[in-house]
């Protein structure tokens, strides 16, 4: 894949917090180590960090995260949960809430049902501990189903050579 495409998936995988900046440090390092002529953005990636690299202006480096819509967020996150980690499923919930409103063309799929639901469950009826149990409830199941909308695997990006 092209070097600004492989970049800005590495950048997603950070952002969305299933990457830490020491993967994406590592990513990098490895994408240069195979190149004769790395991308400066490798470059940049590899020594400044992707918090870093993430503030630059567009012009510096413009590679960005993907903006996704929350199904495909789902079938990134959701399989790197701890269903035992109580925080860790409130602070989903509460990006289910964010990004559930702001996905457009995606309403009726059971992913975002789900997000309305922990939405209700946690703000409406100020019930983590609902919100909580439904997580645990329906996240199995989704995971199985809608785990493949987000087909990524860091260790599996490469930038083609000859890509323009």
């Amino acid at each position: 894949m092209d070097a600004n495409r492989a970049i800005s998936l590495a950048m997603t995988f950070w952002k969305l917090g299933i990457a830490s900046d020491d993967d994406i440090i590592a990513w990098a390092d490895a994408r240069i180590r195979e190149s004769e002529t790395p991308d400066m953005r490798l470059i940049d990636l590899a020594t400044l960090g992707p918090a870093h690299c993430d503030r630059l202006p567009w012009e510096e480096f413009p590679a960005r995260p993907l903006l996704l819509p929350f199904p495909v967020i789902f079938s990134a996150v959701a399989p790197t949960l701890d269903l035992a980690d109580d925080d860790a499923l409130l602070a989903f919930a509460r990006r289910a809430s964010i990004e559930c409103v702001s996905t457009d063309g995606w309403d009726g799929h059971p992913v975002m049902g789900f997000g309305y639901q922990v939405d209700h469950l946690r703000v409406d009826m100020a019930s983590p501990e609902l919100a909580l149990q439904h997580i645990r409830e329906q996240l199995p199941e989704l995971v199985q189903r809608y785990g493949d909308l987000w087909p990524y695997r860091l260790d599996e990006i490469r930038i083609e050579t000859n890509a323009l």
